[in-house]
């Protein structure tokens, strides 16, 4: 994920077998929005 200046916030690296979790991405995406909004 990268914020709006295209700085690298985070990254998650999973092998196939294991699937991605779509409500966890949101969840984060969401708390590093918060986290721009408020500041920190």
């Amino acid at each position: 994920m990268a914020d709006p200046d295209f700085i690298i916030k985070a990254m998650e690296l999973l092998t196939a077998d294991v699937g991605r979790n779509p409500d966890e991405l949101l969840r984060q995406i969401r708390a590093f929005q918060h986290v721009s909004a408020i500041g920190r």
